[in-house]
């Protein structure tokens, strides 16, 4: 009973992975030619950077007290 249960996922995941692979191997190649306006959005990005923020505290271990917070960004 679990052999056939086995063979039968096996079977529905390559078939799945077949099925997968069939638009890209039907694919034409096409082409494609760029108007300014393609330019443009391809050079200039909506999101020009993207800052990593950090904080936290240290304890000094001879006052055992802690710190007030640091910051540190990217």
């Amino acid at each position: 009973m679990t052999k056939k249960i086995l063979k039968l996922a096996v079977f529905i995941i390559v078939l799945a992975m077949i099925l997968s692979f069939a638009g890209i191997l039907s694919a034409q190649p096409t082409t494609y030619e760029l108007t300014p306006q393609d330019k443009v959005i391809l050079t200039q990005p909506a999101v020009c950077f993207i800052t990593t923020y950090f904080w936290g505290y240290v304890l000094d271990p001879w006052d055992n007290v802690w710190s007030d917070p640091y910051y540190w960004a990217l």
